[in-house]
């Protein structure tokens, strides 16, 4: 029986944000009665999801978590915020399903968002003071309001992110069959690179650089900047909007 009860804790986010989850061939699924609950989450200022989940990011000065789930589920949730993140994690070998659920997040500070498998993240309007990360792998897709001081945008595998805002610096990396949008989003200085079949997009007011591109790959940009250092290779493009 302890056995089985670790097996089963194992399974807090298949169970919460993806409906079922097979342990060893056992599938443990939703009762169908969603609710809604509410947790105390404190001392964080990055975030890190890797299940299939639709999660809302606000801006606000008291941190809540707010989680919408088949009530069966919250038995085997696990949310930590150890080491300044918050994460939304599952146990290793856990076989989570396609069924998805929501959480909405309330934070006051955003230093960090990572995000990988098949979660969506919206980060409503955010405005910070100093730099901020966003990464997205597999098939994950981050839409985002903000405004920072530098921003460091990085997108590989089928992932996708649209930003808009602005900040003083932007980098952008995007790979494998990764699509990364700032079109709308305002950089005084931007620099690039691009690999695979990745696209881009990026808004540069200053200065554009340096620029790799390889594969085939294709960066658009706009915006009044002066263009320097950029490499191509294969087919890969530098096209001006």
């Amino acid at each position: 029986m302890p056995h089985l009860h670790g097996l089963l804790l194992a399974c807090s986010f298949v169970a919460v944000f993806a409906g079922s989850c097979t342990v060893h061939g056992r599938t443990i699924r939703g009762s169908g009665n969603v609710v809604s609950r509410n947790y105390p989450v404190t001392g964080f200022d990055r975030v890190l999801v890797s299940d299939a989940l639709n999660l809302e990011i606000r801006q606000g000065d008291a941190p809540s978590l707010t989680v919408t789930a088949d009530d069966n589920a919250f038995d085997v949730l696990r949310v930590d915020t150890g080491g300044g993140t918050l994460r939304f994690y599952t146990r290793q070998g856990v076989n989570l399903q396609s069924t998805r659920q929501t959480a909405v997040l309330t934070m006051p500070d955003l230093h960090g968002l990572q995000v990988s498998g098949a979660a969506d993240v919206i980060v409503q309007p955010f405005r910070v003071n100093h730099a901020l990360e966003i990464q997205a792998s597999g098939a994950s897709d981050v839409r985002a309001q903000l405004e920072a001081t530098a921003v460091s945008v990085a997108v590989s595998g089928a992932s996708d992110a649209r930003l808009e805002g602005a900040a003083a610096k932007c980098e952008l990396q995007a790979s494998g069959a990764s699509e990364a949008n700032l079109a709308a989003f305002r950089c005084s200085h931007a620099t690039a690179e691009l690999s695979g079949s990745a696209d881009g997009q990026v808004m540069a007011l200053v200065e554009l650089g340096p620029v790799a591109l390889s594969g085939a790959s294709t960066l658009v940009y706009s915006g009044a900047a002066t263009v320097r250092d950029v490499t191509t290779s294969g087919a890969a493009e530098l096209v001006r909007r």
